[in-house]
């Protein structure tokens, strides 16, 4: 594969993500918050970039379920229409929201699929997503700790699809896009913690809140030591 490729495969402590962590399911759990995150690429059959749609779930447990994938050298008319076909197919399932990554061409895409939402009478929330890195690698690795946990499942269909061979090369593989999408998600979705109750502490607000409970806790230490003479 390196050699007549060019598209060599990490393999042993080299990869980042390993196949053994990618875990499939073929029912949907019922209580999802839904999200289609897309990186749009320049259009044309010459364009090095796919222009890829990823739509993923978040359950209450916080974990992320991989739902679909659209990828393709698109124009952008038939882009926003792949666009729609994920969204109208999702509407009805918990979504929340659909990102668009920002820069001028992809800012363009947002303003056109707006356009189109008026002349469909749909309406989707559209977000701009603005990355915490500039370095598509490092917001990949940021899926990392979520398949190594476990917490990552995949469409029973996507088995062995572009997406894990996208994962599965990374980060020496030509293509990236799917996976960026992916990670996307998580930039665009409210994450959900999940904590007990009884672990759960109120947060101090003010300082004059922070103050007040040393004053409490000085007071406690004092009585402590006058009681005990220690």
């Amino acid at each position: 594969n390196s050699q007549y490729e060019n598209n060599p495969l990490p393999s042993g402590d080299n990869a980042r993500f390993k196949k053994e962590w990618f875990r499939h399911f073929q029912v949907e759990p019922p209580d999802m918050d839904v999200y289609i995150a897309v990186d749009p690429a320049l259009p044309g059959p010459n364009s090095s970039d796919y222009f890829a749609i990823v739509v993923g779930g978040l359950t209450k447990t916080n974990d992320l379920y991989i739902l679909d994938t659209f990828y393709g050298h698109w124009e952008p008319h038939e882009a926003i229409r792949q666009v729609f076909m994920a969204a109208s197919k999702y509407e009805r399932r918990g979504l929340r929201a659909i990102g668009i990554e920002t820069n001028i061409f992809q800012r363009l895409i947002k303003f056109q699929f707006e356009a189109e939402m008026r002349k469909r009478n749909k309406f989707y929330k559209v977000e701009e997503v603005k990355h915490y890195s500039e370095k598509k690698d490092d917001r990949i690795l940021s899926l990392q700790p979520r398949y190594e946990a476990g917490c990552v499942y995949h469409r029973q269909s996507l088995r062995d699809g572009e997406l894990e061979e996208e994962l599965l090369k990374f980060p020496r593989g030509r293509k990236k896009d799917l996976i960026d999408a992916e990670a996307s998600i998580l930039e665009i979705a409210k994450l959900r913690v999940v904590t007990k109750k009884s672990s759960q502490v109120k947060p101090l607000e003010t300082l004059a809140d922070y103050m007040k409970a040393h004053l409490v806790e000085k007071r406690n230490q004092a009585r402590f030591t006058n009681h005990f003479g220690e």
